[in-house]
């Protein structure tokens, strides 16, 4: 089973989301994705109503998609859509509220995509 941590940085003079994987005692980066990349961060309070169907079939459809997810079946997860060297992809993650808002927040900043979307 792993885990996953899911850090904002400017560590690289760049703003990224930098997701790293921790299993057994191996611990590595998953990803990293530049603020300034990203397109929109969808949240889906609740995969089991209409709007969160949605949400997570246009997830699916997706050419390139990641998902680090902390449980198996989450009750609410954040997709963010970003594109880099030629690609667009999808990233499927579960952060906290606090994550999510700062997150929202940096990207904005960063000039990339509409931060939250209603």
């Amino acid at each position: 089973m792993s885990s996953y941590t899911y850090t904002v940085t400017d560590a690289y003079d760049v703003p990224m989301l930098i997701v790293t994987e921790t299993r057994g005692r191996r611990i590595s980066t998953a990803c990293r994705v530049e603020l300034g990349h990203v397109e929109r961060i969808i949240p889906v309070p609740d995969g089991q109503s209409a709007e969160g169907r949605a949400a997570l079939a246009e997830y699916r459809s997706a050419p390139e998609r990641y998902s680090y997810l902390s449980t198996l079946f989450p009750r609410s997860s954040v997709i963010l859509y970003a594109h880099e060297g030629g690609r667009r992809f999808a990233l499927r993650m579960e952060p906290c509220d606090a994550f999510f808002a700062s997150l929202s927040e940096r990207v904005f900043r960063a000039g990339g995509g509409k931060g939250e979307e209603e």
